[in-house]
């Protein structure tokens, strides 16, 4: 199974942690190339010293934000997933329900990864590592489901209904909102139902 790799610097001081919580708002709500260092050290609250101290460049912030992202983000899905099934073939089919619960939150801007792949365009940067190896973890997951409910080809089936989350994401940011969901929920049911 894919894993996400570890933040380098695990620390937990209250002023790292304000700081974070300022880059997940800011970056998720304006993105990462339109937030300035400034900014970030005004909402956090905090001294430059102290930023620097935490974080030696802003690319270091972007890095950690995202990995927090991802664990908030896969945790909270796999959790609201399961909660609402009783066998995987039911899970793969609440993902989609997690997903319209999502497109209506009044801060909903898409895809972290997704958004970040489109600012830092260098496919070669840690940015770009962090957002391919989220979406192999999510992947992974639906692999593993499909597999537990004897998909016939997992790892075919998990390309695409990973196709399918990420489309239905970008859809729901171009607004059309929970619509995209129910979109995707219906090609995804007609994937799992070939399949039983």
């Amino acid at each position: 199974m894919s894993t996400f790799p570890a933040p380098a610097v695990p620390g937990k001081s209250a002023a790292r942690q304000r700081i974070l919580a300022a880059a997940h708002r800011l970056f998720y709500a304006q993105g990462i190339r339109a937030t300035g260092v400034d900014e970030l050290i005004a909402a956090a609250e905090v001294a430059r010293m102290s930023f620097y101290k935490h974080f030696p460049s802003k690319q270091a912030l972007v890095v950690a934000f995202l990995h927090e992202r991802h664990q908030q983000w896969q945790q909270q899905l796999e959790a609201q997933a399961k909660a609402r099934s009783r066998t995987p073939a039911e899970e793969i089919r609440a993902i989609f329900l997690v997903l319209k619960d999502w497109f209506v939150e009044a801060d909903f801007r898409g895809c972290a990864f997704i958004n970040t792949v489109l600012e830092t365009t260098d496919p070669h940067t840690q940015e770009h590592l962090l957002a391919r190896q989220h979406k192999d973890v999510l992947r992974a997951y639906l692999e593993g489901l499909l597999r537990n409910s004897e998909f016939g080809n997992p790892a075919q089936g998990a390309a695409q209904l990973l196709l399918l989350i990420d489309g239905a994401i970008v859809r729901a940011q171009l607004g059309d909102g929970p619509a995209a969901a129910s979109t995707a929920q219906a090609l995804a049911e007609l994937l799992l139902i070939k399949q039983e």
